[in-house]
């Protein structure tokens, strides 16, 4: 989940290309996407650059909601499931895109 939403965490996105081409023995470099983000907490998009854990509590902020009413015995109830906001859609667009392999 990590290197899928490295694009809206502060996240070095570039870091596993790095990983592979620099020295091994020279000192590491922040990319200049990472230092951009930190820079101005906006991803490319406009949207809000996130922790993992403030990016986890937005998205526990999407709940269904049930409603009925008090006096109905018939049973009948409405679902609603609210339209995700835009850091939301952006993160289960990331996880959509990014495959998972297993055994």
């Amino acid at each position: 989940m990590l290197r899928a939403w490295a694009p809206i965490l502060f996240a070095d996105e570039e870091l596993p290309l790095q990983r592979v081409l620099r020295d091994p023995v020279l000192q590491p470099t922040v990319s200049n996407s990472a230092k951009e983000k930190k820079a101005t907490k906006q991803t490319p998009d406009g949207l809000p650059v996130h922790s993992f854990s403030s990016l986890m509590s937005e998205l526990a902020s999407r709940a269904r909601v049930t409603l009925a009413l008090p006096n109905d015995l018939s049973g009948n109830t409405v679902k609603q499931l609210p339209d995700p906001t835009p850091i939301q859609a952006k993160a289960f667009q990331l996880l959509a895109a990014f495959p998972v392999t297993g055994n």
